[in-house]
């Protein structure tokens, strides 16, 4: 921390930059529809398999596909630890690359998987449901706020106080907003037997932090302004979280979401 004086008048502290991450808690499904068929006995005893990850109006590229695979399929085991889950690259042997960019194409398109995908689907070896997931948004916002308190610097022989001075916290915060939909498919009846979407934020924040005396007058203040510039550099936003750690929480509502009995 530098501290800057200027005939007394202020303090400029550079606020040790406090980097904060902040989640929500775990989102909820919204927009539930279950087949009274799909059962955690049947889960259990059929075996589920990643479909597809998806974009919102086409597929991810494919090392993000399967990086958000492997994630959801994370989330899955450590939440419900007898669900069997197979990875996305199972479903793509089985089909052959070009059908699967075909039916993940679609899915993202449209939020669908036709009869005749599903037929190939039944070649997937133990995972009866197939599970898709699309990322309908992924947005960054940015917001700022401001707090201050009274800090004694100065006190008489008798622990009176007798100067303070007040500490101004600015917080800079970006905020990324995600929101996923999914669709769980019977590949022996070919209908969606689980339907729902979540949503999730997560946060990154810098803390500037200002000290300044009582009584200063507007030269004060621009000058502080000024200096607080020259040696700390501009005041900037952090880095937006990764879109995987908003996508964790998600997965984690969804597998929360899934039947338990």
């Amino acid at each position: 921390m530098r501290l800057v004086s200027k005939k007394g008048a202020f303090l400029l502290a550079a606020a040790g930059l406090l980097l904060f991450l902040c989640f929500s808690c775990t989102p909820k499904v919204q927009g539930l529809v279950q087949d009274p068929d799909f059962t955690a006995g049947a889960i259990m005893d059929n075996g589920l398999a990643v479909g597809a990850v998806t974009g919102p109006t086409g597929p991810l590229p494919q090392g993000d596909a399967s990086l958000y695979g492997r994630v959801l399929i994370d989330r899955i085991t450590k939440e419900r630890k007898l669900f069997r889950v197979k990875p996305l690259e199972q479903v793509m042997t089985a089909m052959g690359p070009e059908a699967y960019g075909k039916m993940v194409a679609q899915y993202a398109q449209n939020g669908i998987v036709s009869q005749e995908f599903l037929q190939d689907l039944k070649s997937v070896q133990g995972a009866r449901y197939l599970i898709f997931a699309r990322i309908d948004a992924d947005t960054v916002d940015h917001s700022n706020s401001t707090s201050s308190n009274e800090v004694v610097v100065k006190r008489d022989q008798n622990g009176n106080p007798v100067k303070t001075q007040t500490e101004v916290t600015n917080r800079y915060t970006t905020t990324r907003s995600a929101s996923v939909g999914f669709d769980i498919y019977d590949t022996s009846t070919g209908r969606s037997v689980w339907s729902g979407s979540l949503q999730d934020t997560a946060s990154t924040g810098t803390d500037y932090k200002d000290i300044s005396d009582p009584g200063k007058n507007g030269w004060d203040t621009l000058a502080k302004d000024v200096v607080r510039n020259v040696v700390l550099g501009p005041r900037e936003y952090p880095s937006p979280p990764p879109l995987q750690q908003v996508l964790e929480g998600i997965f984690k509502g969804f597998a929360k979401g899934l039947p338990k009995s």
